[in-house]
């Protein structure tokens, strides 16, 4: 006898209680029900839904913070069966378990029995378990962590704001999990980073070279995680590879964040992991990686030269360290004289953050450590330009994303590190982001020399030799242009068409996804109000192309290869000086005209127009496909629209 409980999400102290009581109930009423069924054989099943009815509503009324239960179902009774002994306490199936406890819920009258209860009726069955704050809630009473060691059948696990005790529990679990997502506490990964720094012969987080030069980087091994005589203070590192030796086998994917993966050991590898995405807080070393998972085809990879992270600076030298290890104390002012020793001993407390090391020495390091030991062939790798040009990956790549790249006027060269990228990986498909800049200053001429030097950095062109002899586009049959700007029509399309002609005789698929809605502080307004609509409008029968078909019909023209066009253009909802009915319009067109409008939350407007390029009888024929037919085409080669590595 069992009942079958969906998702269950617990928020609050009184959410648990409650929970907790509606278990024990369930429980004991399943059993009276049992008891009954023995002694009177057949009885109807009416009396027994009405009896699992009342435990509901009785629930319901003993508290106004009730247990939130997603997909969940009434226990229902299972037929008669022969009595055995597995069948003498009914069971709960608690499959999904979530806690959302905050802290400040976690006082001395915190109902800790009845979690203890629910883990307990959930030990068998709980198959996914989700934990938020997470070390404060396993740090309040010794139980629940035995508690949560004790559940045999868990295989997806999510832990937020995990320490030192929640990685102890951990790495303490024998459950074989596959599925885990762990993210380390910020301030906890601040202090270990922070002690490492102030005590740089003491811990393995900025080691020397054997030739007793200094490299900036961690050293794979030993580490304070594998060091049998390492203090107890050093044994704990945010780091999941040693967390995770129970579930060596069966792990099929990882997602850490504010991780520091440093650890190399033999007996250490997960052959069964194919998804790995990591949030690294310390340097990126590929050494690590490769030696612990060895069989991955898709990586995301995030790295404090990303611009998040708990380091100082990149421009920062890595001579300056001797000059940072004392805060420097702001200068005294004639009016702040009496507040200059206040303010100094507040500097004085403040935790020293290591300095990143060279970003191109970091790259030369990794690309040395994969001469005899790489990735194999990767399906996918998504990441940032800085950090994944600091990885240094050597294998190759099937399909290669970049979020949004800075433009050159900002300061950034990541235009070059795409090239290089390209040349290490040779991807056959790339999606690629130009982020807010590049057309935002166009009456600048200075900014818009840097923004054609950036776009011919990441392309060549296509009349110099250079761009043929590096071939680090030879390869690419599929592009995704992800381009985030208002700009002006002419000036984006001009220079889009431009970029792309040296992949003319190779692109076969180009998706284009053009955000031109206005934030605040553009530098340049969107010209849709001038360019997109005709005044007066244009007679129903009227053929003459649009603007975006002109584009496309462009692009095919210098693209003899290209066989598809994907467009999707984002739109302000900007009314123009005539009466327009966009609802008029979208009914107008038929499924298969490859264009639509369609209104998103009445902010924005989207322009989708796809196509299919036939080139039979020596003649160009743009065949418009429907929305269906490209979204189909799009999954079946992994390409979308939407942007993957800033939301991942």
């Amino acid at each position: 006898m069992g009942g079958e409980c969906g998702e269950v999400q617990l928020r609050s102290a009184g959410a648990v209680e409650s929970f907790a009581r509606f278990v024990a109930r369930w429980t004991e009423r399943a059993s009276v029900d049992g008891i009954d069924e023995e002694a009177e054989g057949d009885d109807s099943d009416e009396e027994v839904g009405e009896d699992d009815e009342d435990v509901d509503e009785d629930d319901t009324d003993d508290s106004n913070d009730e247990f939130h239960s997603v997909n969940s179902r009434s226990p229902t009774p299972s037929p008669p069966a022969p009595a055995t002994p597995s069948d003498e306490k009914p069971v709960l199936r608690i499959r999904r378990l979530a806690f959302f406890i905050p802290p400040s819920q976690l006082s001395k009258d915190f109902p800790t029995t009845s979690l203890l209860s629910i883990l307990s009726a959930a030990a068998a069955s709980l198959v996914h378990l989700h934990i938020a704050y997470a070390e404060t809630l396993l740090a309040h009473d010794p139980r629940i962590p035995s508690a949560l060691v004790a559940l045999s059948s868990i295989s997806d696990l999510v832990l937020s704001e995990l320490g030192p005790k929640g990685c102890e529990t951990l790495k303490s679990l024998t459950a074989p999990l596959e599925h885990v997502e762990v993210d380390f506490d910020d301030a906890w990964v601040e202090s270990v980073t922070c002690a490492s720094f102030a005590k740089p012969t003491s811990s393995t987080l900025v080691p020397a070279l054997p030739n007793g030069e200094s490299s900036g980087l961690p050293t794979p091994a030993p580490t304070p995680a594998t060091t049998p005589a390492a203090p107890y203070a050093n044994t704990v590192l945010p780091d999941p590879v040693p967390l995770l030796s129970h579930s060596m086998a069966t792990l099929r994917s990882l997602r850490a964040s504010n991780a520091i993966i440093v650890t190399v050991a033999d007996k250490l590898r997960y052959p069964c992991v194919r998804t790995l995405a990591l949030r690294l807080a310390g340097v990126p070393t590929v050494t690590p990686l490769v030696h612990a998972f060895p069989s991955v085809t898709d990586l995301y990879v995030y790295t404090p030269f990303d611009g998040c992270g708990l380091r100082a600076p990149l421009s920062l030298p890595m001579s300056s360290h001797a000059q940072l290890e004392r805060p420097p104390s702001p200068s005294p002012s004639p009016t702040s004289t009496g507040n200059h020793h206040k303010n100094q001993n507040k500097n004085s407390k403040r935790r020293m953050r290591p300095p990143m090391p060279d970003i191109h020495a970091t790259r030369e390091a990794n690309r040395t450590s994969q001469v005899y030991s790489s990735f194999p062939p990767l399906a996918c790798v998504r990441g940032f330009a800085p950090g994944l040009y600091a990885l240094g990956l050597s294998c190759a790549v099937h399909r290669l994303e970049i979020g949004s790249m800075s433009p050159p006027s900002l300061g950034g060269q990541e235009a070059g590190a795409v090239r290089k990228l390209l040349a290490d990986t040779m991807p056959a498909s790339v999606n690629l982001g130009l982020g807010r800049g590049w057309w935002g200053s166009e009456w600048r001429r200075e900014r818009t020399r840097g923004r054609e030097r950036g776009l011919k950095a990441i392309f060549g062109s296509a009349s110099s030799e250079e761009a043929n002899a590096s071939g680090a586009w030879s390869g690419v049959s599929e592009l995704v242009v992800r381009v985030e700007e208002p700009g002006r029509w002419k000036h984006v399309t001009n220079d889009l068409l431009v970029m792309i002609l040296p992949l003319a005789n190779t692109l076969t698929t180009f998706v284009l996804h053009w955000d031109r809605t206005s934030v605040p502080f553009d530098r340049a307004s969107s010209d849709d109000d001038r360019d997109d609509y005709q005044f007066p409008p244009p007679s129903p029968s009227a053929s003459a192309p649009s603007r975006t078909e002109r584009f496309a019909r462009t692009v095919a023209e210098q693209m003899p290869a290209l066989r598809y066009l994907l467009v999707e253009i984002l739109h302000d909802r900007r009314r123009p000086p005539y009466a327009f009915n966009f609802d008029a319009v979208a009914k107008s067109n038929s499924p298969l005209s490859g264009h639509g409008v369609h209104d998103d939350d009445g902010q924005r407007r989207y322009e989708r127009r796809f196509w299919r390029i036939d080139r039979s009888e020596e003649f160009l024929c743009l065949d418009p496909l429907s929305e269906g037919a490209a979204r189909r085409l799009m999954e079946a080669e992994g390409l979308t629209f939407e942007d993957r590595v800033r939301y991942r």
